[in-house]
């Protein structure tokens, strides 16, 4: 019988093909072995897509494997929703227990929701998205004293099997719009329903302290701006905060609900975004805090070491939405950590708008 180790590594590391391995969502390359979307050029699919569509090279790494060797899975630390999930379909495809028809419809699901469409209503919040993180942050509290990679291996094991429930239930014929429902009612996720429903709450007293904006953000057909209802907010204690504030029509005043959001989530990072698909992007963002970045750390004396991540100009950079499947929709403060203080974000950001 096959055996699987994992291994993690950070977000956006590069890698090199390697015999008896398989690299999920990061390596910054598609190829054998390595199945990532970050880069240009690749395909407008999620990891978990791809995947499928790599079944042969993936079954490829795992034939004439050593005697007692493992074959080996890297995927990147605290996995989300689509690493963890193509890390269920490489150990199934593998081992031969995988029901197509329904893991591509799994798959479709989970690549509008590595894409951004995490929209949340209090009429119907108890959607898959919302149970997977209730339930890693479930498994985070109780991981919290373990060893490095606990944390990690703990969020892939409370996600695959959230992920082998919900392909299960829609190789039995449910609809992917009704797997809410029968979340909503299965006894073993109700300790993730009850802290959905508690959130909410949180999310409504984050709201109230968040800054609320009107901003003119760039088309992306070129055709000039769209004036969008958004927020600012630092260290929200909702864990859903996001996909809240996005189906949020009533307090945004936009059926849309707020369309842009800049989360700060420590000190040292924080996620700007966009709603997909809006006609919208944050299109060169991504460069002018990378340079501002970089002119912070010369000042500091802590410039980044190592070789440029590929198609950018330095190591760890700002990850700038380039993959097609984000369509310039994110922008995320480098994996160490950014230098720049709120303020000077801010900065950036209205310098970019006043350029766009």
């Amino acid at each position: 019988m096959i055996q699987f180790r994992y291994c993690f590594v950070p977000m956006g590391a590069t890698a090199e093909p390697a015999p008896h391995r398989v690299y999920l969502d990061v390596g910054n390359r598609l190829g054998a072995g390595l199945i990532d979307h970050h880069q240009p050029g690749a395909p407008e699919r999620c990891t978990a897509a791809l995947v499928l569509e790599q079944a042969q090279a993936i079954r490829s790494q795992a034939r004439a494997l050593p005697p007692g060797q493992p074959l080996e899975i890297v995927t990147h630390q605290q996995p989300d929703l689509d690493a963890i999930t193509a890390a269920y379909f490489v150990e199934s495809l593998v081992t031969g227990r995988l029901p197509r028809p329904a893991a591509d419809r799994w798959a479709d699901a989970v690549c509008l929701i590595d894409r951004g469409h995490t929209r949340l209503s209090p009429s119907q919040p108890i959607v898959p998205y919302a149970v997977f993180l209730a339930r890693l942050e479930l498994a985070a509290a109780d991981a919290e004293q373990a060893q490095p990679d606990g944390a990690s291996l703990a969020a892939l094991s409370a996600g695959q099997a959230l992920v082998a429930w919900a392909v299960n239930r829609l190789d039995q014929g449910v609809p992917v719009d009704r797997l809410g429902e029968h979340l909503a009612a299965a006894p073993d996720f109700q300790a993730e329903v009850g802290l959905i429903h508690a959130d909410l709450e949180t999310y409504r007293h984050d709201l109230a302290r968040a800054e609320r904006l009107s901003l003119a953000l760039p088309r992306a057909d070129g055709r000039g701006t769209e004036t969008v209802p958004g927020l600012w907010i630092e260290r929200p204690q909702s864990l859903l905060f996001k996909a809240w504030a996005r189906g949020d029509a009533s307090g945004a005043g936009d059926p849309r609900g707020f369309v842009f959001t800049a989360v700060q989530l420590s000190p040292t990072r924080i996620i700007l975004s966009i709603q997909p698909d809006l006609g919208l992007w944050l299109k060169g963002l991504g460069q002018v805090l990378e340079e501002a970045e970089t002119a912070r750390r010369r000042q500091l004396g802590c410039e980044r070491q190592g070789a440029p991540r590929p198609g950018y100009a330095g190591p760890d950079p700002w990850y700038d939405g380039r993959s097609p499947l984000h369509g310039y929709t994110i922008v995320d403060a480098p994996h160490g950590g950014t230098v720049l203080d709120a303020t000077q974000v801010r900065a950036a950001f209205e310098r970019w708008r006043s350029g766009a």
